[in-house]
């Protein structure tokens, strides 16, 4: 579902202090390792997220027909809406995700 967690947690770590002191290729492939560890929740979140602003109905439909839904330009001018409820209630998960990923890197050999 939500298939951009492991993007968004590398950017998260690379505007950290302690990336510079890692190998970013540690973290990458910690956060690469750590991703289904914190999946279900991060997609748990994102289907609030929607849900808080679509109807099931609508869902329904973006599910099935996407970009052709006839609802996909609601979605569209829900996105900022949806993004911030997203940030809201998962900002935690990624800095609990970013400083698990740091912290491995750093004890690598």
């Amino acid at each position: 579902m939500g298939a951009n967690l492991e993007q968004m947690a590398n950017d998260v770590a690379a505007s950290t202090h302690t990336y510079a002191t890692v190998s970013p290729t540690a973290v990458k492939a910690r956060i690469r390792q750590l991703v289904p560890k914190y999946q279900a929740e991060w997609d748990a979140n994102l289907a609030k997220a929607h849900a808080a602003h679509l109807s099931p109905d609508e869902l329904r439909s973006l599910a099935k027909e996407g970009r052709r839904s006839p609802f996909y330009s609601r979605l569209e001018r829900q996105r900022p809406t949806i993004a911030a409820d997203m940030k809201a209630a998962s900002g935690g998960l990624l800095q609990r995700l970013v400083s698990e990923a740091l912290t491995g890197a750093a004890e690598r050999p």
